[in-house]
C-alpha cells in the first residue's frame, strides 16, 4: 500500500522531470488519463504492462516456482 502511494506520489513526479518524451511512457497515470482523455495508447498501454503486468508475471512465476509455507 505503501509503494503504491509512493509510486502515484513521488515517483511519477520523478518521472515527469526526465528530459525528452519517454516520461509518458512510464508514468501510472497515463493510463488513466488515456482512458478519460483519450490521449494516445501506446504510452498508456506501456505503462500497463510495466506497473501492472509485469508485476503480476513476477509474483506469478514466483509462486508457481517456491512453496509456500
Amino acid at each position: 500500500m505503501v509503494f503504491i502511494i509512493l509510486q502515484t506520489l513521488l515517483f511519477d513526479t520523478l518521472i515527469g522531470l526526465i528530459p525528452g518524451g519517454s516520461a509518458p511512457f512510464l508514468q501510472t497515470a497515463c493510463l488513466v488519463n488515456s482512458l478519460t482523455d483519450g490521449t494516445p495508447a501506446a504510452p498508456a498501454l506501456t505503462s500497463l504492462v510495466l506497473w501492472i503486468l509485469l508485476p503480476l508475471g513476477i509474483g506469478f512465476w514466483r509462486n508457481r516456482r517456491k512453496e509456500v509455507s
